[in-house]
């Protein structure tokens, strides 16, 4: 299994679940906001999961529906290792925070 990181920018975070839920993820894999400075609103979501090769390959030659979607993603993928610190890493090198809570 490889670690997969992936950013969608607000404004195609809809997209990018639905096209989530269709490969049989459920909803809302999208859930993690970010933003550069860690304040609201959020301007990215977030996603890490494990995934195996088909989806690796998934990526590298889409159906034409998740073309549009997949072009606008950041997608990282690596070999096992610390999901969180890869998650971290990758939004580091993006300029993305966690948003804060207002709660």
């Amino acid at each position: 299994m490889k670690s997969a990181v992936l950013i969608a920018p607000g404004s195609a975070r809809a997209a990018a679940n639905a096209l989530a839920a269709k490969m049989g993820w459920g909803t809302e894999n999208y859930s993690v906001p970010l933003s550069p400075t860690g304040a609201t609103p959020a301007t990215h979501w977030g996603c890490r999961a494990d995934v195996s090769d088909s989806f690796v390959a998934l990526l590298e030659n889409p159906p034409a529906e998740a073309v549009a979607v997949i072009a606008v993603l950041t997608i990282d993928l690596r070999e096992g290792g610390d999901p969180r610190g890869h998650f971290l890493e990758v939004i580091a090198s993006l300029g993305l925070q966690f948003v804060q809570s207002e709660d």
